[in-house]
C-alpha cells in the first residue's frame, strides 16, 4: 500500500482570487483623483490582503508600497490594564504613535534606494564599491603627487640631474621639463574643483558643516533651523513619502494599536504631499490604502477620514463554513 503524500494550505494572501466587484471599486478608485484615503475594511482573516494581492497581479503598471505594522497581543496582556487611570492611558497613547511613526519610517527608508533620497538626514548603511574607493585613493595620491611637484620642483630637478642610472634619468625627463609645474597645477586645479564640488552637495543633501569655532570665536556658517522636532520630523516623512516613487503606499494592520492618531497624521502627510505634487504639475495623486477591521473607527469618523471605503465580505462565516468545509475535504 503506497503512502498517501500529504497535503498542505498556506496562510499567505490568495493572488490568484476571483474579486469580482472587489476589483471595479478599486478600478474606481484608481479613476477619480479626489480618492486618496482609502480603506479595505473587514474582520481578520477575511481576505483583505488576498483581495488586494489579486488586484496587484492584475495590475503590474500600478506601484505598491507596503508598511506592515504587525502587532500581536502576548498572554501577559491582561484585561486590567484596561482600567489604568486616564493620565497613564493618554501617555501609553503617545509611546505607541512614537513607535508607529518609527516603523513606517523604519520601512520606508528601506525600501527606497538610497540614491534616491540623499538629502534624508537619516544614515542609511550600503556597501561602498571597491573600485570607487580605489579610485578616490588613486585621485588623492595623484593630487598631493602633483602638489609636492610643484612645492618642491627646484629641488626635483637637482636630483633627478644626479641620478646617474641614464634608463631611470630618461622616465622621469619629463617631470623636470619647465612646463611640468603647469602640468601638475592643471591636474591639482580639477582635482580641487571636483573636491569643491562633492563638498558643497554633501551640504546641500545632508548638511555636514553646521558652524566653525576657535576657542571662544564662532561663525555660524549654515544657519541652523528654528523648526520645532514635530515640523522637522514631519519633513522628513514629507520628502521620503515624495520620493518613494509609488502610486499608493498600503498600511497593514496599524489597526492592532491603540493609537487612532496616526491616521490624522497620515492624512495630513497626504494631503501635503498632493498639494506639492499638484505643484510641480504630477498628475497622478499619492494614495493611502488602510487594511483594517470594520470596527477601527464609529461610524461618523469613518466616513469624514476616508474617502472611499471597500468592505470585505468574508469568505468563511457561520452561513458558507460548510461549503468551504466540504470543499477542503473533497480536496483531501
Amino acid at each position: 500500500m503506497s503512502e498517501r503524500k500529504p497535503k498542505f494550505q498556506k496562510l499567505t494572501p490568495i493572488r490568484d482570487a476571483e474579486i469580482g466587484i472587489y476589483s471595479e471599486a478599486l478600478d474606481y478608485v484608481f479613476e477619480n483623483n479626489d480618492l486618496r484615503n482609502i480603506a479595505i475594511s473587514g474582520a481578520y482573516s477575511a481576505g483583505k490582503s488576498s483581495v488586494l494581492e489579486s488586484y496587484k497581479t492584475l495590475h503590474l503598471d500600478k506601484n505598491f508600497l507596503h508598511i506592515s505594522l504587525a502587532h500581536f497581543r502576548s498572554e501577559d496582556d491582561s484585561s486590567d490594564d484596561i482600567d489604568t487611570a486616564s493620565n497613564d492611558r493618554l501617555e501609553s497613547d503617545t509611546v505607541k504613535e512614537s513607535v508607529l511613526e518609527g516603523k513606517i519610517l523604519n520601512q520606508l527608508i528601506h525600501q527606497i534606494s538610497p540614491n534616491c533620497i540623499p538629502q534624508t538626514n537619516f544614515r542609511i548603511k550600503q556597501n561602498f564599491s571597491p573600485r570607487k574607493l580605489a579610485c578616490l585613493v588613486m585621485a588623492t595620491a595623484v593630487f598631493v603627487l602633483a602638489l609636492l611637484h610643484i612645492l618642491f620642483f627646484s629641488g626635483w630637478q637637482g636630483y633627478v640631474g644626479s641620478i646617474s642610472n641614464v634608463w631611470i634619468k630618461n622616465i622621469l625627463s619629463f617631470t623636470v621639463d619647465n612646463s611640468s609645474p603647469l602640468i601638475s597645477g592643471t591636474i591639482c586645479a580639477i582635482l580641487a574643483i571636483a573636491l569643491i564640488y562633492y563638498i558643497y552637495k554633501a551640504q546641500a543633501n545632508k548638511g555636514i558643516f553646521k558652524r566653525v569655532s576657535a576657542d571662544k570665536f564662532e561663525i555660524e556658517i549654515f544657519e541652523g533651523s528654528d523648526d520645532s522636532y514635530f515640523d522637522k520630523y514631519l519633513n522628513e516623512v514629507l520628502y521620503l513619502f515624495e520620493q518613494c516613487k509609488a502610486d499608493v503606499i498600503v498600511f497593514e494592520d496599524m489597526d492592532r494599536y491603540n493609537a487612532n492618531r496616526i491616521f490624522e497624521r497620515l492624512r495630513e502627510v497626504n494631503t501635503l504631499i498632493n498639494v506639492q505634487r499638484n505643484k510641480g504639475a504630477k498628475a497622478k495623486p499619492l494614495r493611502f490604502l488602510y487594511l483594517l477591521r470594520d470596527d477601527i473607527f464609529v461610524s461618523k469618523d469613518r466616513t469624514k477620514f476616508f474617502d472611499f471605503i471597500i468592505p470585505i465580505v468574508p469568505v468563511v462565516d457561520g452561513s458558507n463554513s460548510y461549503d468551504q468545509f466540504m470543499k477542503h475535504l473533497d480536496r483531501l
